[in-house]
């Protein structure tokens, strides 16, 4: 406890950072607007979609999704290496999506101090993606998901309400042009940590878009993962050793 203590006094802690873009959200969005937008959020809490979500427990479909370069970037590769945290966020032009990738890269040394790789997943263009990396100086891949293909294979996407499109357009979100398509499919605030086997170990699923995932939360999800890595390297290792003994002395000689 004392050291996730000194953790979040020198990195800071994101729903701080949260409570802020909320604050700026009532001084600057219309009142009209704030009660649409509640009313949705009411909504899609009541909705079946954290039902249906993949979540801790379960396996976690593989992606093969382009960065902000356009490289290809595998799951099943990633995995290979280690845990895998995977964020996922509507777009650049959400404030509480930026609050959220901006902290994630001050944890993100933390989290690959324990083995962990971090992505972050939106339904974004390439171009959209490397403008937040440039931006936010963020030090992980962004991955671009088009059409949210991936969030609908993990159950978190679902189609933005029609009440709030004019509302967004209003407000200078143009998430047809961010996507480059009309969809207005979105993501919902979702974090997962995968473990190399695929199966998630730790999930984070609110469709409240002004809530995230805490970063300590999702760092203390990792040792325990580190741990029984590591215990499966040595069983392999002594696996091995063994097999070399046999071969050097085999039975009956």
């Amino acid at each position: 406890m004392q050291n996730n203590d000194k953790i979040v006094e020198k990195l800071g802690s994101l729903s701080d950072e949260l409570q802020i873009r909320q604050n700026e959200f009532k001084n600057l969005v219309p009142q009209e607007f704030q009660e649409i937008i509640f009313d949705r959020i009411k909504a899609m809490a009541e909705s079946e979609i954290l039902d249906l979500a993949v979540k801790k427990g379960e396996v976690a479909p593989d992606f093969c999704l382009p960065d902000s370069n356009g490289n290809m970037v595998s799951s099943v590769d990633l995995r290979a290496k280690g845990p895998l945290v995977v964020i996922f966020f509507r777009g650049n032009w959400c404030p509480y999506c930026d609050a959220t990738l901006r902290m994630v890269r001050k944890y993100t040394p933390h989290f690959k101090a324990r083995g962990a790789t971090v992505v972050a997943i939106s339904p974004q263009t390439v171009e959209e993606s490397a403008k937040i990396v440039k931006d936010a100086g963020l030090n992980f891949p962004v991955l671009s998901d088009i059409n949210s293909e991936y969030a609908q294979l993990c159950n978190i996407a679902y189609v933005l309400d029609e009440v709030l499109r004019p509302i967004y357009d209003q407000l200078g979100i143009n998430i047809t042009e961010a996507n480059a398509d009309d969809s207005f499919i979105l993501p919902i605030p979702a974090t997962y940590v995968i473990e190399t086997d695929g199966q998630v170990a730790y999930s984070f699923l609110e469709t409240d878009f002004m809530k995230r995932a805490e970063p300590l939360d999702v760092l203390n999800a990792l040792p325990q993962l580190q741990v029984s890595r590591r215990r499966q390297l040595l069983s392999g290792l002594i696996d091995f050793e063994l097999a070399k003994l046999q071969d050097n002395f085999p039975h009956g000689n």
